[in-house]
């Protein structure tokens, strides 16, 4: 895994793996342990359970992109307050 700090490593998630549709990006920055809660679903563990659900949603939406406008940090926490937009072109799950 990269080591950074928490913000960068959230926009490293969104901009190295989401815009792009990277699983090999995604293995080399999230750890097995990693656990991402996303709008559509509930919470996600682990590498492979994140990438399974990121292929999900880029099957369902084309031309997926994520904007992020602030990023907050607390302890042990980043939220990010972002657009996501897309293309529907697929049922979601």
């Amino acid at each position: 895994m990269m080591e950074r700090a928490p913000t960068s490593f959230v926009e490293a998630c969104y901009h190295q793996v989401w815009n792009t549709d990277d699983e090999a990006a995604a293995r080399e920055i999230l750890t097995e342990d990693f656990r991402f809660g996303g709008s559509l679903s509930p919470e996600k563990r682990g590498q492979d359970s994140f990438i399974k659900y990121m292929c999900s949603v880029r099957a369902a939406l084309g031309d997926y992109q994520c904007v992020i406008y602030d990023l907050i940090q607390t302890e042990g926490r980043v939220d990010a307050r972002m657009t996501s937009t897309g293309i529907h072109r697929a049922p979601f799950f």
